[in-house]
């Protein structure tokens, strides 16, 4: 029998996480990735950029779960939806780049059936598209500022100044511009290139793990 794939089935799916510790997804979000990147070439050599887009979901998402929802849904269940749910729109939106693709969209959309249970669920997972932004403004802050003296360590002196007033004193850009004396420009590149310093140390277990 054909295995589904898809965010409608994903509550067949194994996945495991800990809401105290978000990397100890990442046996499921590997088995997440494989699953979304199966059968085809382009989107394999993508595994690494698509699990750094599960691991923001998951940490983006995590301060969003609510356990009074009238779904009910577990944690486990919130995160593997939107986890799910993200990765296959990824996926949709790569191969759509792709001219003359090999695969049989028509057919693929056959699969998902609609349930009108997880349907509650993926469709909030949808309406969060800005990562950068969302990171800033979601992320459990306790825990970054636990490990804040060791970021900052990694960054340069305008880095962490702009990610610090923007992420802690939630500061519109033209509010640091004027602060710093700096353009809005240069805020948003020196706060991107915080953002990417920041991801690789905090996902990848460079320090605080």
């Amino acid at each position: 029998m054909e295995h589904r794939r898809g965010p409608h089935y994903s509550s067949k799916c194994p996945f495991h996480i800990d809401p105290a510790h978000p990397l100890t997804a990442k046996k499921s979000i590997a088995r997440c990735v494989k699953c979304v990147t199966c059968g085809n070439h382009r989107l394999e050599q993508m595994k690494t950029d698509l699990q750094q887009i599960a691991y923001l979901t998951v940490l983006e998402s995590s301060p969003q779960y609510d356990p009074d929802h009238q779904t009910g849904a577990s944690y486990t269940t919130f995160i593997r939806s939107r986890v799910c749910t993200k990765l296959w729109n990824e996926r949709k939106k790569h191969l759509q780049s792709i001219p003359f693709c090999a695969i049989d969209e028509a057919q693929e959309d056959q699969q998902f059936a609609a349930n009108p249970l997880v349907d509650g669920l993926t469709t909030e997972a949808c309406q969060c598209e800005s990562i950068d932004e969302a990171v800033v403004r979601q992320v459990d802050v306790e825990r970054f500022k636990t490990l804040l003296p060791q970021l900052l360590s990694c960054l340069s002196e305008k880095e962490g100044l702009v990610l610090k007033l923007r992420f802690f004193e939630e500061r519109k850009a033209v509010e640091v511009a004027k602060q710093l004396g700096i353009s809005q420009g240069r805020v948003s590149q020196l706060f991107r290139s915080a953002l990417t310093k920041l991801k690789k140390l905090y996902l990848f277990g460079a320090i605080g793990s």
